[in-house]
């Protein structure tokens, strides 16, 4: 029931090009937008109502009204509508005449559709990243595994986590250089999904949630693409796994 409330970088062994296209982007931002447009009233919304997703604050189904948001974040009424078309063109938000807008909620099939998608994106980002990685691509992997690494055992931090974990595959598609995956690969769709049950169930086991981040890395930094990519999509099989498993009611309804 609904409530209210960029070009390609080099290969490592042409010398630093990584090292330029990587240092200086904020892997800890939790927007993938540009710095200007981030401090935006508009953008201000769009990543409040991404944060209170990831915190519980808005859940799946939840309807998003304008007043609300305009007295929450005191912001303009043309900011907050600037900020539920963004989410609604990431597929976060449904906007609709007569309801207004609500957080979307994704059947059975739609998170199938995603992960499947999602296979092929990760396994081809984990794969050139391991392809390009030189020193300074090394340090940054580690860096976001060991931030990723510290929410384990800690599943009431759980947003904590989804920043991490959003850095963690941005950094990867940086350190890969294909400007389209660096775009793409943080999927709002696939956010949602993971908020919209991990809280709630447990779909993997901390000790395979992490080991999966861990085999990633390590075949990363080895230069070894091919192992890199096995991981990886092994990783979203898993998720899928998990998903299968998970009741009916969990879901919207659909085909």
């Amino acid at each position: 029931m609904a409530r209210s409330i960029g070009q390609r970088a080099p290969a490592a062994s042409e010398g630093t090009g990584v090292t330029r296209k990587v240092v200086g982007r904020d892997a800890s931002a939790r927007s993938p937008r540009a710095d200007g447009e981030a401090n935006s009233p508009s953008e201000r919304v769009f990543n409040e109502i991404l944060d209170g997703i990831y915190e519980g604050r808005y859940v799946p189904g939840q309807r998003l009204i304008e007043a609300d948001l305009i007295v929450t974040y005191g912001v303009g009424r043309g900011s907050v509508r600037e900020a539920l078309k963004k989410l609604e063109v990431e597929g976060v938000v449904v906007l609709t005449f007569h309801k207004g807008a609500y957080v979307r909620t994704l059947s059975r099939n739609d998170v199938r559709d995603i992960l499947q998608v999602m296979e092929s994106m990760v396994g081809l980002a984990a794969r050139l990243a391991a392809e390009q990685c030189d020193t300074a691509g090394a340090r940054l992997m580690r860096d976001n595994l060991a931030a990723l690494m510290a929410h384990k055992n800690r599943p009431e931090e759980f947003a904590g986590f989804v920043r991490a974990r959003n850095a963690y595959y941005r950094v990867m598609a940086t350190v890969g250089g294909n400007n389209e995956l660096i775009r793409i690969l943080p999927s709002m769709h696939v956010y949602l999904m993971r908020t919209q049950v991990s809280p709630r169930y447990v779909i993997m086991t901390q000790n395979d949630l992490y080991n999966d981040y861990q085999k990633m890395t390590a075949a990363i930094v080895a230069n070894d693409g091919s192992q890199a990519e096995r991981a990886a999509r092994a990783h979203v099989r898993r998720i899928q796994r998990g998903m299968d498993r998970l009741p009916d009611y969990v879901f919207a309804a659909g085909e």
